[in-house]
């Protein structure tokens, strides 16, 4: 069950690597170095957002035919994503790279097989990879880094479509022979090699494959696909293929010619390796690309921008005008996304060394795969009002059986909001009729736990929640009895949700009566020597935020309304993350984050608090001196009353354990740190957007590696619109301030 489980988790994850933005900058930056900009990325990359067509063309870059099918056919969705492509091949020197020697090829090759060879049946060239027999300690033993491996990528995709392919029509049929596969545990370094690739193929060459197939796999590896299947749509379904040995050869001799396919499987063809697409692609890594084509290049060049430069004013004026009607678009993600996670993970996965503690690439046991953190059934709990308070430490303070009837008291709450909302009336009354048989029955059992000091309020809440019940209940009666699709049915349906809402918030409260009083969560004397600010307890933090002056980006919409300005506002939980916590709400109180800009917002994390190079990239308390104040990796761990310090759970062995704040909830916030430095989270933060088939709640590898401090409990509407560049005009604690501990 391993095995299937990691592939799952591979398959349907898509693990943000948060580095600090100043180090982002400066590898940018050295990349700009190596760069001409005098090249025809660069200068198409000048025109802009949303440049003209007949500029594109001028410039010898015209829109790619993939680009336009990725796009469906919008053509200003496809400019948009192709002047975001060209602003990246000018940042790493597309034709530099291609220029000049690739010595990292003659390393790879012999521990990593990848080919380019000849065309199948419908003249599309072959990609193969033979994932069996990757090397990984020749690998590392090669003095080969993550950053070499991510480079040999792009510089081989440029290859294949810059000069092996260069119809921006073709596609390619990819080959991965499982023969002799192992998957090896997958560490966050390896992770963050896949992330690379498969967003940068995602982002810039979409559309490019025409189907992907796996042969020689194992049994396992068919079972782990066939349990992923429901996640994707047919399209995706269609380009993935999992063939056994049995089938294998069968299915090479359909798709490819004998006299094109290796003997190796089944052909009467070359060899893999010796393509005239192999032999080229090793004399350009040996010394570049020749003299004669980059000088015609160059001339090419030149000629298109003396023709480009009759309509660049043009080109400028229209940029504008549609800049203003285009807007920023989230990137949807292709049809063959999931087809390249599978392959990009299974790629990389054995370069996680078995079985090695000391050497290179750091060996960690898997993450946990099924950890359940949800408190109504087996569905993903995405509510983060019931998030935290699934987060209270009541079973660590109290015990499981003493908190037994809360805790099917908020379920049965919970429950009867998520089936009404589907119109299961007859399921919702069942739910609502247990939650007001447990406020009748077991009034006693639910304030027993609760001390005497707070045994009124309690019981105060008690009847509260009994009357908010029983109007529940009375909406559902209306609902079952009105028509489908009535004004009645909708207003029922409201009343339900809304009473929901209030009762789910009085559960809450008297779960929080049963913390005891005074309770602080425990810190470990390391860390509490160092002084760091403290949240004991609980407070909320408001945001508002605004498009940058003079910024092209639609507004903020909700319900057909506009809106100038949107306000956000993220309960932080100090029970779980004293730490991150106390830290988060500290700057806030300082004003740290007035008038920050949205420094990343790529549809799944946005990013803040990057006070810039100058400034070490975090909070420095002492404007005088240049130390930045750091705070330890902080992770909360269910049936654990002090959080992690300093590890990842991975790190600390604690494959299994069910985190306490987990990623599973639009707008959960967490602190943004440094790749392979645990301890070096600052000021930086991003909130993280939930994608049920890219980051499933209890599968996916943030839990436990970031640690969550809070959720968004208000404007989650909003969240997706943010945009780099928005800016943060108001920042303040608006309640709890009390619980923070300042040293």
């Amino acid at each position: 069950l391993m095995p299937i489980m990691l592939l799952t988790s591979i398959l349907l994850v898509l693990c943000p690597v948060l580095h600090r933005a100043g180090r982002r900058n400066q590898v940018t930056e050295q990349r700009r170095l190596k760069n001409d900009l005098s090249s025809a990325s660069c200068r198409a990359a000048a025109l802009g957002s949303t440049p003209d067509r007949a500029n594109l063309t001028a410039l010898g870059r015209p829109l790619p035919k993939y680009m336009l099918k990725a796009a469906k056919g919008d053509e200003c969705r496809a400019l948009h994503q192709w002047s975001q492509t060209l602003r990246w091949r000018c940042d790493i020197g597309d034709e530099a790279l291609l220029a000049q020697p690739h010595p990292n090829l003659a390393k790879i090759a012999p521990h990593y097989p990848q080919f380019l060879h000849y065309p199948d049946r419908q003249g599309r060239l072959t990609y193969w990879e033979l994932i069996g027999k990757i090397d990984q300690h020749a690998l590392m033993e090669a003095g080969l880094t993550p950053n070499d491996i991510v480079e040999h990528y792009i510089w081989n995709t440029l290859f294949t479509w810059d000069i092996a392919a260069c119809d921006d029509a073709a596609e390619v049929t990819i080959i991965v022979d499982m023969t002799g596969f192992c998957l090896a545990h997958l560490t966050p370094t390896v992770l963050s090699i896949f992330y690379r690739v498969a967003k940068l193929l995602r982002r810039h060459f979409p559309q490019r494959e025409h189907g992907l197939y796996f042969i020689n796999a194992p049994n396992w590896s068919a079972q782990a696909y066939d349990m992923v299947t429901p996640f994707v749509s047919r399209q995706q379904r269609d380009k993935v293929q999992m063939h056994s040995t049995d089938t294998s050869l069968d299915l090479l001799r359909t798709l490819i010619a004998p006299k094109n396919l290796p003997v190796a499987y089944g052909g009467t063809g070359p060899p893999l390796g010796s393509s005239p697409w192999e032999r080229r692609k090793n004399r350009v890594a040996l010394k570049g690309r020749r003299k004669a084509d980059v000088e015609r290049l160059k001339a090419e060049q030149t000629a298109a921008a003396a023709a480009a430069a009759t309509v660049a004013a043009a080109a400028a004026a229209a940029d504008f005008d549609r800049a203003d009607s285009v807007g920023v678009t989230h990137e949807e993600r292709p049809a063959w996304w999931p087809a390249m996670a599978l392959a990009g993970a299974l790629c990389f996965a054995m370069l996680a060394p078995s079985g090695n503690f000391n050497s290179g690439f750091s060996w960690q046991p898997p993450s946990a795969w099924a950890r359940s953190t949800t408190s109504a059934g087996s569905k993903v709990n995405k509510d983060p009002v019931s998030l935290l308070q699934n987060a209270l430490p009541l079973e660590e303070c109290l015990g499981e059986k003493e908190v037994q009837i809360v805790r099917r008291l908020q379920a049965d709450i919970e429950q009867t909001k998520a089936t009404v909302v589907t119109r299961l009336y007859n399921s919702a009354a069942a739910s609502a009729e247990d939650a007001a048989s447990i406020l009748v029955k077991d009034k006693q059992g639910l304030v027993k736990p609760i001390s005497d000091a707070r045994k009124k309020d309690a019981e105060a809440v008690v009847e509260k929640l009994d009357l908010k019940v029983r109007d529940v209940q009375k909406f559902i009666t209306k609902g079952d009895r009105a028509s489908a699709g009535s004004v009645f049915d909708e207003n029922a349906n409201k009343g339900v949700v809304k009473n929901c809402e209030e009762a789910q918030a009085l559960v809450g409260d008297l779960e929080e009566l049963m913390v005891p009083a005074g309770y602080t969560a425990p810190i470990p004397d390391d860390v509490k020597k160092e002084k760091l600010p403290e949240l004991q307890g609980r407070a909320t933090v408001e945001l508002k935020l605004q498009r940058a002056p003079g910024s092209q980006v639609k507004k903020y919409t909700f319900d057909a309304v506009l809106f100038d300005e949107i306000t956000l506002k993220i309960r932080c939980d100090g029970w779980s993350s004293p730490i991150s916590a106390g830290n988060f709400v500290d700057l806030v109180d300082k004003g740290f984050y007035q008038d920050r800009a949205i420094q990343r917002a790529d549809g799944f994390i946005t990013q803040f608090g990057d006070p810039g190079k100058k400034e070490g990239n975090g909070y420095r308390p002492n404007p005088d001196s240049k130390k930045v104040r750091t705070i330890p990796l902080e992770v909360g761990i269910k049936g654990r009353k002090q959080a992690l310090y300093g590890e990842t759970e991975d790190e600390a062995r604690l494959v299994g354990q069910a985190v306490r704040l987990p990623f599973q909830a639009d707008g959960t916030f967490s602190m943004a740190r440094a790749e392979f430095d645990n301890d070096s989270a600052s000021s930086q933060v991003f909130y993280f957007i939930f994608e049920s088939d890219m980051t499933p709640g209890g599968k996916n590898f943030l839990d436990g590696r970031y640690g969550v401090f809070g959720y968004t409990i208000e404007g989650a509407e909003f969240l997706r619109q943010v945009a780099e560049g928005d800016v943060i005009t108001s920042a303040k604690v608006v309640e709890g301030l009390q619980n923070l501990k300042r040293s």
